[in-house]
């Protein structure tokens, strides 16, 4: 089975640790309530790495942000100032996942891990890894589901897996590769989000690292 590299593992950790520390996590909520956070979410990471390195034992180790359109770059301690990064590099796009858009986003989740996208300015790296924000809310919007909705956005959550391994959340052959995944958690703002959120924002989320499936890539 296909690991997380050590250098994303230590990263992952500790990045799932600051998430979920309780004045981090209400800020997320609450951006998460009003607005898609994926830049947010990007900066906290690099912000991460570049304060907490030698901490986490990544000496050398920092992170930049939108570099070639990727989200989030791990730099090695032995990359120059400029030009190639060299294979040691980590390249990682954060996507969140929801039910309402399911095979939008895992396409474009594999669009990430399969594809190295060619510019007149630069090459976008194919990523290292992605890690996708898994949630389902669970408070009420202002337009109401039908009961034939919630089963059927249950059942999308239900394609994958509690513990690292192979899955195919289009149920269409294509496989991805959970690397890691944090336990489920909440995320709740208890103020009301007007026309979104009329009695206040809830959703249960797990962090997936997500990376191209071995079965795929034989």
């Amino acid at each position: 089975m296909e690991l997380l590299h050590p250098v994303l593992n230590t990263v992952a950790d500790a990045y799932h640790d600051s998430l979920l520390a309780p004045g981090l996590r209400r800020e997320f909520a609450h951006h998460f309530a009003h607005v898609a956070p994926e830049s947010w979410l990007a900066m906290r990471l690099a912000f991460l790495v570049n304060t907490r390195s030698a901490e986490l034992g990544l000496h050398g180790w920092s992170a930049l942000l939108e570099r070639r359109r990727v989200d989030v770059t791990l730099v090695p301690p032995n990359a120059g100032l400029s030009g190639e990064l060299g294979t040691n590099a980590h390249y990682i796009e954060l996507k969140l996942v929801g039910t309402d858009w399911w095979n939008t986003v895992w396409l474009d989740v594999l669009k990430d891990l399969e594809t190295s996208i060619v510019s007149t300015q630069s090459r976008k790296p194919i990523a290292s890894v992605v890690v996708c924000f898994l949630y389902n809310v669970i408070s009420s919007p202002v337009q109401s589901r039908r009961k034939s909705t919630e089963v059927k956005y249950l059942e999308y959550m239900s394609r994958v897996p509690k513990t690292s391994g192979e899955f195919d959340p289009l149920q269409n052959g294509q496989k991805f590769s959970l690397l890691k995944t944090s336990a489920e958690f909440e995320l709740e703002w208890p103020r009301p989000v007007y026309e979104k959120w009329p009695n206040g924002f809830n959703a249960v989320m797990r962090i997936l690292w997500i990376g191209r499936s071995q079965f795929q890539h034989r």
